[in-house]
């Protein structure tokens, strides 16, 4: 069975798994479920919901870090760390809704996890930048503007 023929549910738990740590991809079924003539708002906000709630997951595995972990498995020092933890702080809102990059938006959403920016605002802001980036893919889509 392939995840076109679930649908919307292959939609949403395509999105799911695309924003976790997990290496797949959504952008094909979203594509695909539009070129089937599915609804494009449709599309949009089953995929911005099921990619933020992904994000969601890994902001969770993000709370569950530990400073003492950075700094022993990874060798980064206290003062970077401090450093680091200033900018997200300040900035978490902005770092939410850029968790919708492909390569760096899963290690935001865990940053921003690990440095407890605020449950509403992490969700609002990556469901605002997950939500904007199906919508630019619909209209690639429906003016024929390839990005490959």
């Amino acid at each position: 069975m392939e995840w076109m023929e679930l649908g919307y549910w292959g939609m949403f738990f395509s999105s799911i798994l695309a924003a976790t740590l997990l290496p797949f991809g959504s952008e094909a079924v979203f594509i695909g479920l539009l070129y089937a003539k599915y609804d494009e708002i449709t599309l949009i906000v089953v995929a911005g919901t099921g990619n933020t709630i992904g994000g969601m997951i890994t902001y969770y595995i993000g709370r569950l870090g530990k400073w003492g972990w950075l700094e022993k498995w990874f060798g980064i020092s206290k003062t970077t760390i401090d450093k680091y933890m200033l900018k997200i702080q300040k900035n978490g809102w902005l770092y939410a809704f850029f968790t919708w990059l492909p390569g760096v938006g899963d290690p935001l959403a865990a940053g921003i996890g690990f440095a407890r920016i605020p449950l509403v605002i992490s969700t609002f802001w990556m469901f605002v930048g997950k939500t904007m980036r199906f919508f630019v893919l619909a209209l690639m889509y429906k003016y024929g503007i390839e990005w490959f």
